[in-house]
């Protein structure tokens, strides 16, 4: 699914969420950025109370600001939103965190399922 990100009323790119962390209620994936350079998405982070560290990376997770939403109109909640922006990379992320785990599950379901098989062990019997 390509969800759209947002930054305040306007649309910045879309991302596909393509990573996650279940038990904590988190999706993350690239942004692939709608007619936005990745400098001027900088700009803008840095004028809405992002913090910006030494290694290049700018977070803004100001609350009610970056705003997910998914195809179908709705607007993926969570605990906060954060995107990360790069300039090194030229890349931002956006992620989602703390989503509920009904909402976690009807939406991420291939996350949980990756997750799982990430503790798969074969049973040994013995003879």
């Amino acid at each position: 699914m390509l969800y759209k990100i947002f930054i305040n009323e306007q649309e910045i790119g879309t991302s596909l969420l393509e990573s996650g962390d279940p038990p904590m209620g988190v999706a993350s994936g690239l942004i692939r950025l709608n007619n936005i350079s990745i400098r001027v998405l900088e700009s803008r982070l840095l004028q809405i109370e992002s913090t910006q560290s030494t290694d290049g990376v700018t977070n803004c997770h100001e609350p009610g600001v970056v705003r997910v939403i998914h195809p179908d109109g709705f607007e993926l909640s969570g605990q906060g939103s954060v995107i990360e922006n790069c300039l090194e990379l030229e890349e931002c992320y956006v992620t989602i965190l703390g989503i509920h785990h009904e909402m976690y599950e009807k939406l991420f379901l291939h996350h949980i399922e990756k997750y799982r098989n990430n503790f798969k062990y074969v049973h040994r019997t013995k003879r």
